[in-house]
């Protein structure tokens, strides 16, 4: 193994077409070579993660099989920058006098590298959209070669809070009516944002009635529900508009209650005690 180190420009010996050639290649050229033939050997891993929540970004730094050495450093890129975002430097010292180092430009402190956890793991806490890209986990060593684990990390925009509205496009917060038995009920739901593109269902009292929504807009999802011929136990019935696009966080919603004015089925006199 050539020490990478001190290491100025490398004459390689090149058989081409039977004659020798050289070529130099200068310290940069080289190392550059090297990372990359060294990960394109390195499994991506996919993580997703949702804006505000937390994510836990996994690193491999266990050494190889039947090598008895330890971790020297932990470095963390992201995308295509040679600086690190984040450095864990042990330098054979116990956990407890391991040094944590983090660019606060980029992870404004909201990273923390847990490097006793199995696999160990990047956390980042408050998530926002900047966060996508790809990072990559270099680990030294003190004897084996370098390992570095790569995980494209997807960030996932929740929808905003759906709205409803009635017929005469009047939003409804509350109550939606009051409606006579036998009237059709013409309800529209709107949600807006979200990325993927949310799904956006009508339920009434846990139970599914709608899930044809559409696009209305670059960013605008619409679902219109329709109920025909209401009847007396349609009175004070929930209906729920919900939209989700992830199975990570909670559907996000808004529900009415029907509102209904009927007379009484039947009527009958009955005749007074006398005094």
């Amino acid at each position: 193994m050539i020490p990478m180190r001190g290491l100025g420009i490398l004459v390689l010996l090149c058989v081409l077409d039977g004659t020798l050639e050289y070529s130099t290649l200068t310290n940069s050229v080289l190392q550059e070579q090297l990372n990359l033939n060294l990960q394109q050997f390195v499994p991506e891993v996919s993580v997703l993660g949702v804006v505000g929540g937390t994510v836990d970004l996994p690193c491999h730094t266990a050494p190889p099989k039947n090598s008895r050495d330890s971790i020297k450093l932990v470095l963390w890129f992201k995308d295509d920058s040679s600086r690190p975002i984040y450095t864990y430097d042990t330098r054979g010292n116990k956990d407890s006098m391991v040094r944590h180092w983090s660019n606060t430009t980029a992870l404004e402190g909201r990273a923390f590298f847990r490097g006793t956890d199995s696999p160990a793991n990047l956390v980042l806490d408050a998530l926002q959209v900047t966060d996508a890209g790809l990072y990559k986990c270099r680990v030294d060593f003190f004897k084996v070669p370098t390992q570095i684990s790569r995980v494209k990390l997807n960030i996932i925009v929740p929808p905003e809070k759906p709205r409803v509205f009635n017929k005469e496009n009047e939003e409804v917060k509350v109550t939606l009516g009051p409606y006579r038995i036998g009237e059709r009920v013409e309800v529209k739901c709107e949600v807006w944002g979200g990325s993927p593109s949310p799904q956006l269902y009508w339920w009434r009292d846990h139970a599914l009635l709608d899930s044809t929504y559409e696009r209305s807009g670059p960013q605008k999802i619409m679902n219109v529900l329709v109920l025909d011929g209401l009847e007396r136990s349609d009175l004070h019935s929930i209906l729920t508009c919900q939209a989700s696009n992830n199975n990570l966080s909670a559907p996000v919603s808004t529900s009415v209650k029907i509102d209904m004015h009927f007379g009484p089925l039947s009527v009958r006199l009955v005749k007074g005690r006398e005094t």
